[in-house]
């Protein structure tokens, strides 16, 4: 089963992650939408393997694919469980 997360980056920016950290060949994808009727998930080129399955290593490798600032990419603060999909 999926489960969505929400990220907070330091700087205070945010984003929803959805990744099933248990099976090890499973997509993470992201979204900067809070609202749950848009559905804009983006695919990453990440599996569960790359980040160990460990959920903040998920999310600072979904932060730097999209990062598009100019300096080093924002380090993750923290990652919540915010729900599951099917």
């Amino acid at each position: 089963m999926r489960t969505v997360y929400r990220v907070t980056l330091f700087g205070g920016e945010t984003f929803r992650m959805s990744a099933d950290l248990v099976e090890a060949s499973a997509g993470i994808s992201a979204s900067w939408f809070e609202d749950d009727e848009i559905d804009a998930w983006q695919a990453t080129p990440y599996q569960t393997a790359d980040a160990r399955h460990d959920r903040t290593a998920a999310a600072q490798m979904v932060t730097a694919y999209f990062d598009t600032s100019p300096g080093p990419t924002p380090s993750v603060r923290s990652v919540r469980v915010i729900g599951a999909e099917a």
